[in-house]
């Protein structure tokens, strides 16, 4: 097991190459580049989103993510999470980890944390066990389930 350090949300223009960045914004644009098209070389395509907020401009590229033209649309409020980097002058992450905030007005800024990461499977993700690590700990202690 290792530990992450997962910066706490913050706008797109305050975030920093190389750390695990959270922001919250707009999808302004979405395109996705199959392997025949213009400009792409091989492989089995990609889904890049622009983001936006009041600050700045946010690239988002998922490889091999065709199911994601039916989820992520221009007009979507979604807080995302992943490794910056910046290309082209421009902050950037690849295969962020989202979550579309349009069902949530008030949902809560993200802290900054130590993100545990555990020896994951293809059937048990680490995101999985570390939610269930603390209800699992509190069982064998004999003490009710912590609060989610």
């Amino acid at each position: 097991m290792r530990y992450e350090h997962q910066a706490g949300e913050d706008t797109i223009s305050r975030l920093t190459e190389g750390t695990i960045g959270t922001a919250r914004g707009m999808v302004k644009t979405v395109q996705w580049v199959g392997p025949n098209m213009a400009g792409h070389r091989g492989g089995k395509g990609r889904f890049v989103v622009t983001l936006i907020d009041d600050t700045g401009t946010l690239n988002l590229t998922w490889f091999n993510a065709g199911y994601l033209r039916e989820k992520l649309h221009p007009g979507m409020n979604l807080r995302v999470q992943g490794k910056v980097k910046f290309f082209n002058n421009y902050p950037q992450i690849v295969n962020p980890k989202w979550e579309n905030l349009n069902d949530e007005t008030d949902a809560p800024a993200k802290d900054e944390r130590l993100r545990p990461v555990y020896p994951a499977t293809e059937d048990l993700s680490s995101l999985i066990i570390e939610k269930t690590i603390p209800s699992a700990a509190a069982s064998v202690a004999g003490l009710e389930r912590p609060a989610a």
